[in-house]
């Protein structure tokens, strides 16, 4: 059985790879001491509040830190990575296609080269996943195929992560939405790096998903506390053995966000209410450390 891009489509254009790793097998019921990961980064003109998100989620784990709703209700606007409300699914179908399979007399084998393919393979497998049923794809299409694969057995949607739940918000109250990337610049992050950068992303995806069976519920309780130093060690030190991905995938994004919250936060009439992947708002490259550079008073919610 071939894997279709346009399958996924409704799907993947909600998720950004590593911070899905914040949305595996655990459950997650709001206390009263929960807050969540939440900043709120004032300048003279305007307040925007940054909540670190989880993509995918099950019904059982809400209610979210309250934290969240709290910057809900004091922001005029919404921001996440992508606009959900504006996606044509047709055309996010077509620019799937278009990126996610392999060049011509191509396969994902070939592309990755046998060692790494051979290796990713016997992982998958022991996932109960088949990469040899998944055609000829791009490695990096077929890494956001296992996550996405390996989410829906686990019974996490993001239909029902901490987006969605905003969205719907948003809309219901007319609140303008807003996004931080297309989702041409976001599928491209994955695209343009190198076969064998790819095929890195795939082997790594993969061990990931294995590796954090037993520590999941760490991580989700991390999240659901707001333990900075946790979150930290249990995400970001995971790209120590490979810092081409966290440029790419983390730290080049870091910036761009950075740059245009920047100009917001001069320049904006409103309060937004932000929203991106936990792992952005982490760490001495992360959003918030680059938005204290600048000057801004920056508290926890």
């Amino acid at each position: 059985m071939n894997i279709s891009p346009s399958r996924f489509c409704d799907r993947f254009f909600r998720v950004t790879a590593w911070c899905l790793i914040l949305g595996l097998p655990a459950t997650i019921v709001a206390g009263p001491d929960d807050r969540g990961l939440v900043y709120a980064v004032q300048s003279d003109k305007v307040t925007l509040y940054l909540a670190g998100s989880i993509h995918v989620m099950r019904a059982e784990d809400y209610p979210l830190p309250a934290a969240l709703d709290e910057a809900y209700g004091k922001s005029d606007a919404l921001i996440m990575e992508l606009d959900l409300d504006d996606l044509d699914p047709l055309e996010s179908a077509a620019l799937i296609r278009s990126l996610a399979m392999a060049p011509n007399g191509s396969s994902l084998k070939s592309l990755m080269g046998e060692a790494s393919f051979n290796r990713s393979k016997e992982s998958a497998l022991a996932l109960g996943i088949d990469l040899e049923r998944l055609g000829s794809v791009r490695p990096w299409f077929a890494a956001l195929t296992v996550l996405q694969i390996s989410l829906i057995q686990a019974g996490y949607s993001s239909e029902i992560g901490v987006e969605q739940y905003f969205l719907e918000k948003a809309v219901a109250d007319e609140k303008t939405i807003e996004g931080l990337e297309t989702m041409e610049q976001q599928l491209n992050i994955f695209a343009s790096l190198s076969d064998a950068d790819q095929g890195m992303f795939l082997e790594k995806t993969l061990t990931e998903l294995d590796q954090l069976a037993d520590e999941i519920d760490k991580l989700l309780e991390a999240w659901k506390t707001g333990d900075i130093p946790a979150l930290e060690k249990l995400l970001l030190d995971s790209f120590d053995e490979y810092p081409e991905l966290f440029d790419e995938l983390v730290d080049q994004r870091n910036k761009a966000w950075d740059r245009q919250l920047t100009e917001i936060l001069r320049n904006g009439d409103q309060d937004y209410m932000v929203i991106v992947g936990a792992m952005h708002l982490l760490g001495e490259r992360g959003v918030i450390e680059l938005l204290r550079q600048h000057g801004f008073e920056i508290n926890r919610l």
